[in-house]
């Protein structure tokens, strides 16, 4: 009694409307076009947040501690600026040019521009970073050659033989590391003296190498080079830490831009005709990823809105239609991401696409008001009449479909996975805004162009006696109930399939591979000699710098080897791709073996560092036979015996885990400090005392050595800056952390969840130290999905049912509305097993969807087959059934405009969306008909058995 109240309430207070709005259309047009400029002036601030963090709420572990992070540490992320020719020398010039050009004009919003890296302090300090036995030997070798050297000059003074030479008396030790490498470059060393040249005696045995050069290769073990470059020097990095993360994608831009620019006015080809500067690392990687979406969104709703624009032609055969229809539908979804923007602010990777989405739903309202406009004005009713009527009629259906799905939509905002509650909420505003626009917009539309062109009424066209006759017998036939019970067996079976394959078709969880075609095909623009190219994410800084060797490789100072030499990664072989050869070489140039970021240890102090670091290096050098026994663990891992339940299995799994490659401060700072310094010292003194003894070219080669023997405590304060800023965070203290990489799939929830439960907190020493790494959130985001899932899923159903007894109030009937998407569901699982696609971020979200779509033609459908009056199945199928096939093929229009994506993630998303509203599409026409007809006759079966 009260809902019929209402409804006549409702119906009341369309007329009035109508009529205000035929006396005012230009006014209600006017404030619409600027609802709709504002919202054109809204949209472009709107930002596009793609990091899988967004997607979670903060309250989430794994956040909280990135968020330490980022108010610890700052950003993480560098700017990579590859310069790249084939002179070494040329791509050093313009890096320098341009790195200096930078910390000039940019020092607003770069906090570190790294691209020369003085080597001068460790250098000055190399003996420090040589080992306690190779110092020993140094020091032993000194003190014989010393010796040999005295006893040759006493010899010379009363006139004796030589007594430096010893008789060997077959009792030398077998040659360690040392001195087969010195054996080697002696005999090296005499096989290039010319002829009947006899070779001087020198410290080392050799004419041309020094001790001091052979010990200072020890030093390149800490991959300390002068720039960060491939082995051939084809390629060299300039680094830029902005002072914001990648995620300020407007700074971001404009930062590129103006780097851009200095790079034009440098002028790369006068350093070098094949010069040119890519951009890499995570800010291009998010940039490219953002324009793609961005590009991909843009292009599928132009394909989409020119596919309705056909489609709606044909359907109504006239011209005013396409902006009747179009009009509406376009201005309710600007004014959504209007709205979007000034409430949410921004948009996330699940509902960036929301724009297509509401495009191919809000649409089917205006075209339901437009298709019961146009028959009405066929039935000789005006333009005042026909809008009234029409509001009336199918203007209240799409009222109570569209709450329906609004509610389903809002049920979402009851997820903690922000990428189901923030697209939940948008979806909702546009679905209203839509209806809205189909009650004010629609008619306001309408009375303009009867004022400016008014239309023809046409009246209906009559069919032959015959013609009719023959469509009456159609229309009464039934369906046989052999033919019925066959659809619902075979739709229950492919409903069983699928659902029994559902375990197979597993998750992606991989953001790279969905938008894997976004960096491949988003193209370079830049000014001339000058690429973009988005690589993988660099490594979180600081990195450990990469040896390099190349024959243009600059001159080192006397005494100091060249850098890291045979130390750099080899090339991969002719098979590997162009792209994998250029992301191998761009790792090879920062120092990289892999793509994967690090995970952050935080610590409080320098001490607590060092124990992190230390304790990761035991780790790494323990041997594999005493992992299973604890007893022969050193001393700095004995506490782990006694912080974990099972140390034994921590131990394993931590070991097959951590790369070599820990980075901290104490990276640089070598050990056994004291100990170096009390042999370099006796060495030094050793030299001081007796150089005089020496001339020519070990009198020089003693001199060099002396000035590397006069090196004091390497002090980490010292360090040069470029060492010091990659290590100093938001504080300005220095060192308060440890970068480290386990091995693994990072985009494996089974993998990353191991992980996290190993590494969360690290129980070193006495302490226990938080971990954060950007694939901890991951394990977070499934569980969250999964919880979400289950709970949007259900509440959406019970509040559909609800409403759905509210309308019926019969429960059969509203559990036969629920059918078309249930099999709809069904059909999406089905369709993504037959393809070999995974679920994934993006195409989850069409579970939802669906109940809010789905239920629309059952309600039709259900509503029409309660009001048949003797007309058949075949009848109503063809009339309702021809509606609910124009709304789906809408839809399915503006879910289609996806399939041309570069991102995988939304093309998968429009597979899905069409898949399901297809199987919608057929449940309503097939098995809802045929489950009502055997119910119809089941119960008439049953009363003949009663009766």
């Amino acid at each position: 009694m009260r809902r019929g109240f209402l409804m006549t309430q409702v119906r009341g207070g369309i007329r009035p409307l109508v009529e205000w709005v035929g006396r005012h259309p230009l006014i209600v047009l006017l404030l619409s076009l600027g609802l709709t400029a504002g919202a054109i002036l809204l949209i472009p601030r709107l930002t596009i947040k793609s990091d899988l963090a967004d997607l979670l709420p903060p309250s989430k572990p794994s956040v909280q501690r990135l968020q330490e992070i980022e108010n610890r540490l700052g950003t993480q992320s560098d700017m990579i600026l590859a310069i790249s020719s084939p002179s070494f020398e040329q791509n050093v010039a313009f890096g320098t040019a341009l790195a200096e050009r930078i910390r000039l004009t940019l020092r607003d919003r770069v906090g570190m521009v790294q691209f020369h890296r003085d080597r001068t302090y460790f250098e000055d300090h190399a003996l420090m970073y040589v080992s306690v036995p190779d110092l020993t030997k140094l020091r032993d070798r000194v003190r014989e050659r010393i010796q040999t050297e005295v006893r040759r000059s006493m010899a010379e003074s009363v006139g004796g033989g030589d007594l430096a030479d010893d008789e060997d008396d077959g009792s030398a030790p077998p040659l360690d590391e040392f001195d087969q490498r010195d054996q080697e470059a002696a005999a090296a060393a005499r096989a290039a003296q010319p002829a009947g040249e006899d070779a001087p005696a020198t410290l080392g045995g050799d004419s041309d190498q020094a001790e001091l050069d052979r010990l200072a290769a020890r030093f390149e073990e800490y991959d300390i080079d002068e720039y960060l470059r491939t082995p051939d020097g084809t390629m060299v990095i300039i680094k830029v830490r902005p002072f914001f993360p990648p995620t300020k994608l407007e700074q971001a831009r404009e930062l590129e831009q103006a780097i851009r620019r200095l790079i034009a006015e440098l002028q790369p080809t006068r350093f070098h005709p094949e010069l040119k500067v890519e951009l890499k690392g995570d800010y291009a990687e998010k940039q490219a990823e953002i324009g793609g979406i961005q590009s991909d969104i843009f292009s599928s709703a132009l394909v989409c809105l020119l596919a309705l624009m056909l489609v709606i032609g044909l359907l109504f055969r006239s011209a005013r239609a396409v902006p009747l229809v179009l009009v509406p539908t376009v201005m309710a979804i600007l004014w959504t991401l209007g709205v979007t923007e000034v409430t949410i602010g921004h948009l996330n990777i699940v509902s960036s696409f929301i724009f297509a989405i509401l495009v191919g739903m809000g649409i089917d309202y205006a075209i339901h008001g437009m298709a019961r406009y146009d028959e009405e004005r066929r039935r000789g009713h005006d333009a005042r009449e026909a809008l009234t009527v029409a509001l009336r009629q199918t203007g209240l259906s799409n009222v109570t479909a569209a709450t329906t799905t609004i509610v389903v939509f809002s049920t979402l905002l009851l997820a903690d996975f922000r990428g189901f509650s923030e697209f939940g909420l948008i979806a909702a505003i546009g679905i209203a805004l839509s209806i809205l626009c189909v009650f004010v917009v629609f008619p306001s539309l309408v009375f303009l162009f009867e004022r400016v062109r008014p239309g023809r009424q046409r009246p209906p066209r009559h069919a032959t006696p015959e013609a009719a006759a023959r469509s009456a017998r159609l229309g009464a036939w039934q369906p046989p109930t052999w033919l019925a019970a066959s659809i619902v067996v075979v739709s229950l079976a492919g409903a069983v399939f699928a659902i029994v394959r559902t375990p197979d078709i597993g998750f992606e969880y991989s953001f790279s591979k969905l938008s894997a075609k976004v960096r491949q095909a988003t193209p370079a623009v830049a000014p001339p000699a000058v690429t973009s190219a988005a690589a993988a994410p660099t490594a979180e800084v600081p990195a450990a710098p990469a040896p390099a060797t190349s024959a243009t490789a600059p001159t080192t100072p006397p005494g100091v080897a060249p850098a890291g030499s045979g130390s750099a990664p080899a090339r991969r072989g002719a098979a590997v791709g162009h792209k994998e050869e250029e992301k191998h070489r761009y790792l090879e140039a920062v120092g990289q073996d892999s793509d994967v970021a690090p995970a952050v240890v935080l610590t409080e102090t320098l001490e607590e560092t060092r124990l992190v670091h230390d304790t990761f290096l035991a780790i790494i050098d323990l041997p594999p036979e005493d992992i299973e026994h604890p007893e022969r663990w050193p001393a700095l891992l004995q506490p782990i015996r006694t912080r974990y339940p099972d140390p034994v299995e921590w131990m394993r799994y931590a070991k097959s885990r951590i790369y070599p490659d820990v980075i901290s401060l104490w990276k640089y700072v070598p050990g056994d400090q004291e100990q170096k310094l009390a042999l370099i010292g006796e060495t030094r003194r050793l030299i001081e005392r007796k150089i005089n003894l020496f001339q020519g070219k070990e009198r020089e080669q003693l001199d060099r050595l002396l000035r590397f023997l006069r090196t004091g405590p390497v002090k980490a304060e010292e360090f040069p800056e470029w060492v010091l800023e990659q290590f100093r965070d938001r504080q300005g203290q220095l060192g308060r952390f440890v970068l480290f990489r386990a091995k693994g799939s990072k985009t494996s929830f089974e993998t990353t969840s191991r992980l996290k439960q190993t590494f969360w907190d690290l129980q070193f020493g006495d302490q226990t130290f938080p971990v954060a790494a950007a694939y901890f959130v991951l394990p977070e985001a499934v569980e969250t999905i999964q919880h979400d899932g289950k709970v949007t899923i259900s509440l959406g159903l019970v509040a559909v049912l609800v409403l759905l007894l509210v309308q019926f109030r019969r429960l059969d009937h509203a559990l036969l509305v629920l059918v078309p998407p249930l099999f709809g569901a069904c059909s999406v699982l089905g369709f993504l097993y037959l393809a070999g696609i995974k679920l994934n971020f993006f195409n989850v979200v069409i579970f939802p969807l669906l109940i809010g779509l789905g239920v629309d033609n059952g309600i039709h459908l259900l509503h029409r087959l309660g009001h048949r009056e003797g007309d058949g199945f075949l009848y109503i199928l063809r009339h309702t059934g021809g509606a609910m096939f124009l709304t789906t093929l809408t839809t399915n229009i503006g879910f289609a405009g996806l399939f041309g994506a570069n991102h995988f993630g939304l093309q998968t998303l429009g597979m899905a969306a069409v898949a399901g509203m297809t199987g919608c599409l057929l449940a309503s026409l097939l098995t809802l008909p045929s489950l009502i007809l055997l119910g119809e006759r089941f119960a008439a079966w049953r009363r003949q058995r009663a009766a």
